[in-house]
């Protein structure tokens, strides 16, 4: 099964090390991953008519079973360009149907505080696609490299790829 992880973060940092800890779960476990850092993708909004990157990153989107989308939280929210993506998604509503979701979130305050928000708008969008939801890790940092030192978040995380990578 075809694993896609998409970091929304605009840097490196939190949200792509806790997607590169899943990745490395679900390899171990058997899977094919692939990984989009939206920070390297040009991916414009809707109705600019300028070329970019986005037919790249919907056809591996498309071809994906499981997909993990992994952003910083601002705002109670997803990062601007994470939610760019979903939203130049809805073309292939249909292509989206049944695939299954991972949802990551990293963030400076408590889950209940911000990281919740941005969990339950993913979960939206994933029953608007018709997604299936197959879990979700929030982790809680405020420097960069914190994370790290989580145990409790290092193994939900692992835990989380082994779970997607298995079913």
């Amino acid at each position: 099964m075809k694993i896609v992880g998409i970091c929304g973060s605009p840097r490196k940092g939190t949200s792509e090390f806790m997607l590169k800890t899943v990745l490395d779960s679900a390899i171990e476990n058997g899977a094919d991953v692939d990984i989009i850092l939206l920070s390297n993708i040009n991916i414009e909004f809707i109705g600019t008519g300028k070329s970019d990157d986005f037919s790249f990153v919907a056809k591996k989107i498309i071809e994906a079973g499981v997909l993990i989308f992994a952003s910083p939280c601002y705002y109670d929210m997803i990062s601007p360009q994470l939610l760019n993506l979903i939203d130049r998604l809805d073309v292939y509503a249909e292509s989206m149907k049944n695939k299954k979701v991972a949802i990551l979130i990293s963030g400076k305050e408590d889950y209940e505080t911000s990281g919740k928000n941005a969990v339950e708008y993913l979960q939206r969008a994933c029953k608007i696609y018709r997604m299936k939801f197959a879990g979700s890790v929030f982790g809680k940092a405020e420097k960069p490299g914190e994370i790290a030192a989580n145990l409790q978040v290092i193994s939900q995380l692992k835990k989380l790829g082994e779970k997607i990578a298995r079913n």
